[in-house]
């Protein structure tokens, strides 16, 4: 138990001496959490690393900026920034925004 941290944040691991906050974007978004199986994607967001619970990982793509586009403007897909379609015609992919993954306060 972590006082004073949002329920979505799962605790802390220690990488290389850094102390990583984990955070379940299943909680995040009020959807029921997966206790198993998961594993941590590290990411950063400017100076501030930021453990993420996924479900899996398929692959690691690097996409050029130039290729997201804007969301539909009827779309209502909390903590996406864009879209962008998947190399050989493999489908769509939804970017999350990092940004709005940390808590404001």
């Amino acid at each position: 138990y972590l006082p004073m941290v949002p329920d979505y944040i799962r605790g802390i691991i220690n990488m290389r001496g850094q102390m990583i906050p984990i955070l379940d974007i299943r909680a995040r978004l009020g959807m029921p959490t997966q206790e198993e199986d998961s594993l941590v994607v590290v990411i950063n967001l400017g100076d501030v690393q930021l453990g993420i619970l996924a479900d899996a990982v398929d692959q690691m793509l690097d996409i050029p900026k130039a290729n997201i586009h804007p969301l539909p403007a009827n779309s209502a897909q909390p903590l996406m920034s864009g879209m962008c379609s998947l190399p050989d015609r493999a489908g769509t992919m939804m970017v999350l925004d990092c940004e709005q993954l940390m808590p404001n306060d």
